[in-house]
């Protein structure tokens, strides 16, 4: 007998339990002796739940085919309107055959307008920025946007290491784009961009600022230029300066360096994130004022606040894990306030 067991599946048994709890049939003991009676109980039993059934399926049925009878009606009256505004556009060939596609080709064209006015990276993937937006000033005489990028990025690498302590003479720090241009040609060398700057209060540890080209740097790369490198006793550090990906063997390779090297994407160096206007009065406190500042407050170091060793400030100074920096904020809020971080 087909009925619905307690799972509401739809299924064959006998039908002698369900026999039994019917009142007014007694004393069927089997499914063959009682096969009288199973169409007037499936009737009594299953009738009211299909009809459920069906009332439900047709509802369904019913609400489906008006829905898409309004998709329908929406899709035509989608498609006039857009062929409608796409006439007006004539940067765009209007196409009814789709109900989105003169939408689809309009959101095309804005995305190729933006993209005409930025300007291309030049080879870098890592970096992580948005490219600078054309303007007079990059063109400035003719020259080439490569130029301009060298000039800032070389700009920001020179105040960079001004900061931090280094010997950079002063004509390099006011070098105009005109100049820069007229010294290193439109189209840079790398090799005639590199730097090699000493530590004003120790003349013997000087800083190698190092540009690598556009093409992926493997271990190979990294090899050449640690052979290129003389008087090794004597450098302080290295400041690479990326154009493109460096992979996971080529950074395995910086580590096994005697000195400390520093990594930078061209496109971090286009702006000195030091000289914003929104950039509080900073000041890296000595060995001796950490010190001060514990006692005065009677704390430790992991009490402060906290900044990664990550952080654009942090790697703008080169700080290294324990350095405290002080950080001064003027502002109509708050008249002065002073903030400590330590880095981590």
């Amino acid at each position: 007998m087909w009925h619905y067991d307690r799972c509401r599946d739809y299924t064959v048994k006998s039908g002698c339990h369900i026999v039994r709890k019917w009142k007014n049939l007694t004393g069927v003991t089997s499914s063959n002796g009682s096969t009288r009676q199973f169409p007037s109980v499936y009737g009594k039993l299953g009738a009211e739940k299909c009809v459920v059934r069906l009332a439900i399926r047709l509802l369904l049925e019913i609400m489906r085919g008006w829905f898409m009878l309004v998709g329908d009606n929406l899709g035509v009256y989608t498609n006039n309107v857009a062929a409608a505004e796409a006439k007006t556009l004539p940067c765009i060939v209007a196409s009814t055959e789709t109900v989105t596609g003169p939408y689809v080709e309009a959101q095309e064209a804005t995305k190729r307008s933006k993209k005409a006015k930025r300007i291309p990276e030049m080879g870098g993937s890592g970096g992580g920025g948005e490219c600078i937006t054309r303007s007079s000033h990059v063109m400035e005489g003719g020259g080439s946007l490569e130029s301009y990028r060298y000039f800032l990025s070389r700009r920001t690498v020179l105040q960079m290491l001004n900061d931090r302590g280094y010997a950079v003479p002063n004509s390099e720090l006011t070098r105009s784009l005109t100049e820069f241009r007229f010294t290193f040609g439109d189209k840079c060398d790398l090799e005639s961009l590199r730097l090699c700057l000493p530590l004003r209060s120790n003349p013997s540890k000087k800083m190698l600022v190092v540009y690598l080209g556009t093409e992926e740097i493997r271990t190979q790369a990294i090899r050449g230029l640690y052979g290129q490198i003389l008087n090794k006793e004597a450098l302080h550090g290295l400041i690479l300066i990326l154009q493109s990906n460096m992979n996971t063997f080529a950074r395995k390779e910086v580590l096994k360096f005697p000195f400390k090297v520093e990594i930078f994407y061209i496109t971090d160096l286009l702006v000195n994130v030091t000289k914003h206007i929104l950039q509080p009065k900073h000041e890296v406190l000595s060995a001796g004022e950490r010190d001060k500042l514990m006692k005065k407050y009677k704390i430790e170091g992991k009490q402060l606040p906290r900044m990664l060793e990550t952080d654009a400030f942090a790697q703008y100074y080169g700080l290294q894990k324990g350095q405290v920096v002080k950080f001064t904020y003027c502002s109509g809020i708050a008249e002065f306030l002073e903030t400590y971080r330590r880095v981590l």
